[in-house]
């Protein structure tokens, strides 16, 4: 499906992208996402999710942002791809259970004020890996918790802008 410029989305749809790719170059307003199977979610527009997301396996790529503000969850030890110039940006609460992220371009991965993102992985050593132009960020008043009894190995650049880090369990290591 390509949602381009100049389409107006008036619902706030569910979507499931199983397969294939979506482009949204408008930025639809989602109750509930789902990027399951080899699908893509691709475009230029700021989509937001407002309910449930959940990202099984798949790709984000693309430009602007997709920004969670209800509960997320990122499942299964396939490793997950967030490209372009993504940001992916946690404002409600979000869990990766033993999930890998592949991060290129100038991806970032980032929690905002108010949003939490909690690491478990309890039955794998997870990576997400990245470059130097890759950014896992910690914006001031958001938090980050690492919980499960293995490491979490972070290979991108990391920035703590006055948010909070919470190891519970295991070893958080950025390299």
């Amino acid at each position: 499906a390509n949602i381009k410029t100049g389409v107006t989305v008036t619902l706030s749809p569910n979507i499931l992208i199983s397969g294939g790719t979506m482009t949204d170059d408008v930025g639809i307003v989602s109750n509930n996402y789902t990027l399951d199977g080899n699908g893509t979610y691709d475009g230029s527009g700021n989509a937001t999710v407002n309910g449930n997301f959940s990202w099984v396996n798949g790709t984000i790529t693309g430009s602007n942002l997709l920004t969670i503000n209800g509960t997320g969850s990122v499942t299964t030890t396939n490793t997950k791809t967030l490209s372009g110039s993504k940001e992916f940006r946690i404002a409600g609460s979000t869990t990766f259970t033993n999930a890998p992220i592949s991060m290129a371009g100038t991806a970032k991965l980032s929690v905002e004020s108010g949003g939490t993102l909690t690491w478990n992985n309890n039955s794998n050593n997870i990576t997400v890996s990245g470059t130097a132009t890759n950014i896992v960020e910690i914006k001031s008043g958001g938090t980050f918790i690492k919980t499960g009894s293995n490491f979490l190995e972070i290979r991108a650049q990391m920035n703590m802008n006055n948010g909070s880090i919470q190891i519970q369990n295991g070893i958080l290591r950025s390299s």
